[in-house]
């Protein structure tokens, strides 16, 4: 019998030659995708990093932020998280992104740093509401429009008080450092979330009526108000929108990412555990506050003399209080039967 391969028949020398072809191809797409089996890609629709020889740029190449229109003045400096970043002042109005087409999610996400002026605040919206991120003392709001399955518009606020420790108390995103910042909502299932500095707190999250996004009004993205107090005051850094709802996963490598000065990389890869969330409740000081708290029955000139004296932390290096009218007069000066001295000695 001849050991040849007949036609229709595999094996043997014969297939040598593919099968090398195969081994080689194989490995080359890997290298050009750099990306294994299993993983997905997510690009979003525009993301700024505030880097490039123009800061302005949109790294996805789909629309620079414009901002001569509404003649928006602004300042980028290097020494963030990730290089250069962006800061706006009270000169700073709309600042245009170009129309944004959304089907049934979105996500926006960025670095924040609130600036010495910071109050009462619309960082970013769609110009018809299909999202808008606003926050205030002390609450953070994340409104979405959308409409249902029988096209009626659903609008919805999730709004976090800011009332608790850690990421749920407001002295969290004034305290001068930059804080990740991601606001998540997937219209095909209705979870809506807040996720700050690779958390997602207990009440940062809800879910709502499913449907999709209206694309008929004006979908422009704005950063930013042209209303004096509602303005952002403070800086803005890695501002990433994505027409879909990026995985909890990819949310926590960027924000582990963003720590060791990297920018977002697209790809949906992160083995790790997402760790629970810190706490967000705890148990109240009584020296932060007047005695008897929650019902005060003293005037609050007692309340003053009830308080400990000092409440500074240990090695602290604040200047004293300088008092610009006579202690004396806390000590009882110009009341009836007390002299100068006793209310000097009365207001040690």
């Amino acid at each position: 019998m001849s050991n040849k391969n007949q036609p229709g028949q595999s094996g043997g020398l014969g297939m040598l030659p593919f099968v090398k072809t195969l081994m080689l191809l194989i490995p080359f797409s890997i290298l050009i995708t750099g990306v294994t089996v299993g993983q997905s890609v997510v690009t979003p629709l525009r993301y700024y990093t505030f880097n490039g020889t123009n800061p302005l740029a949109d790294s996805t190449g789909n629309f620079n932020l414009n901002t001569s229109s509404y003649n928006s003045q602004y300042s980028i400096s290097t020494g963030g998280q990730t290089g250069k970043f962006m800061t706006l002042n009270s000169n700073t109005n709309l600042i245009d992104g170009g129309a944004l087409s959304l089907t049934n999610a979105v996500t926006v996400e960025f670095l924040l740093k609130p600036g010495y002026d910071f109050h009462a605040t619309k960082l970013l919206q769609r110009g018809d509401g299909a999202f808008s991120v606003r926050m205030e003392y002390a609450t953070i709001t994340f409104s979405t429009s959308h409409r249902n399955s029988s096209g009626s518009t659903v609008n919805d606020d999730l709004v976090v008080q800011l009332d608790g420790i850690g990421r749920k108390s407001y002295g969290y995103y004034v305290d001068g450092g930059w804080h990740h910042m991601v606001f998540r909502f997937n219209a095909a299932t209705g979870e809506k979330s807040i996720w700050v500095d690779g958390q997602n707190p207990s009440g940062f999250s809800k879910n709502i009526s499913t449907g999709t996004f209206n694309n008929s009004g004006n979908t422009n993205f704005y950063l930013n108000h042209s209303i004096r107090y509602v303005k952002y005051f403070g800086s803005i850094d890695e501002l990433a929108i994505y027409n879909t709802a990026i995985s909890d996963k990819l949310i926590y490598k960027h924000y582990l990412g963003v720590q060791s000065g990297q920018s977002y990389n697209y790809t949906d890869n992160y083995s790790g555990t997402v760790p629970s969330p810190s706490p967000i409740t705890g148990s109240i000081d009584p020296m932060e506050f007047a005695p008897g708290h929650p019902i005060v029955n003293i005037s609050a000139t007692d309340q003053l003399m009830s308080f400990p004296v000092p409440r500074f932390k240990s090695g602290h290096t604040l200047h004293p209080n300088v008092p610009l009218y006579g202690v004396e007069y806390l000590g009882g000066l110009l009341q009836s039967g007390v002299s100068y001295n006793q209310a000097l000695n009365n207001a040690k």
